[in-house]
């Protein structure tokens, strides 16, 4: 960066830190296509990355008062952005262990007694109201369902 881009980039913040939404679209323009590059690295997820630097620019804009202490933007940013992906991983292995004890307890609890006798009635009142169908809306039932 040059020192006159420096320049420019400490007005920004300045201006941004007072409130200013041009100064601070000057300084998201400037750093959203890095930004999320460095957040997809991470989530391989265009979805998640939009998430987390939509979230990281909205959560700057939101204590903005301390861009004006801010040396560098770009450290600044990209620190804020590494603590989100962070807490995201974090949700994701939550996530991911509950959805795994989820499915081992699902694995690990037998068909109750009275689950498969009310799995059979549902089953044969489901079977003749298919019966009731005209062949056609039938073969369509069955196609999509099965």
């Amino acid at each position: 960066m040059t020192p006159a881009t420096a320049d420019f980039e400490k007005d920004w913040l300045c201006q941004a830190a007072d409130g200013d939404r041009h100064a601070f679209t000057n300084l998201y323009t400037r750093y959203l296509d890095s930004l999320y590059q460095y957040v997809f690295l991470f989530t391989r997820s265009a979805y998640s990355t939009e998430e987390i630097v939509q979230d990281v620019f909205v959560r700057i804009w939101e204590h903005r008062e301390s861009l004006r202490d801010v040396e560098s933007f770009k450290s600044y940013l990209f620190r804020a952005a590494k603590n989100r992906v962070i807490d995201y991983v974090r949700t994701q292995e939550v996530v991911e262990r509950a959805l795994s004890r989820l499915l081992a307890d699902q694995k690990a609890d037998p068909e109750t007694p009275d689950e498969a006798f009310d799995y059979k009635v549902y089953y044969h009142i489901v079977q003749e109201a298919i019966g009731q169908l005209s062949p056609r809306k039938q073969e369509i039932f069955r196609l999509s369902t099965e």
